[in-house]
């Protein structure tokens, strides 16, 4: 599933990221385990944790990522 498309605030790992620099560079990869923290609407960003930091993903950007719910 996309992480647009994940709506729960449960965690999940990522499984796929796009080939951009800048989620590298902000520490978004695969294997990651994180959470939506919040979601603006009609087609705004998603806000994820990345350590203790939060990090904003347009939409996008956000649709490209995989992602699998941790259990």
């Amino acid at each position: 599933m996309s992480l647009y498309k994940y709506k729960k605030k449960n965690s999940f790992v990522i499984k796929e990221i796009p080939n951009i620099q800048l989620l590298k560079s902000l520490g978004v990869c695969v294997g990651l385990v994180t959470m939506v923290v919040s979601r603006m609407p009609l087609g705004g960003p998603v806000l994820i944790t990345v350590g203790k930091r939060q990090v904003a993903l347009g939409k996008e950007i956000a649709d490209k990522i995989l992602v699998e719910e941790v259990c």
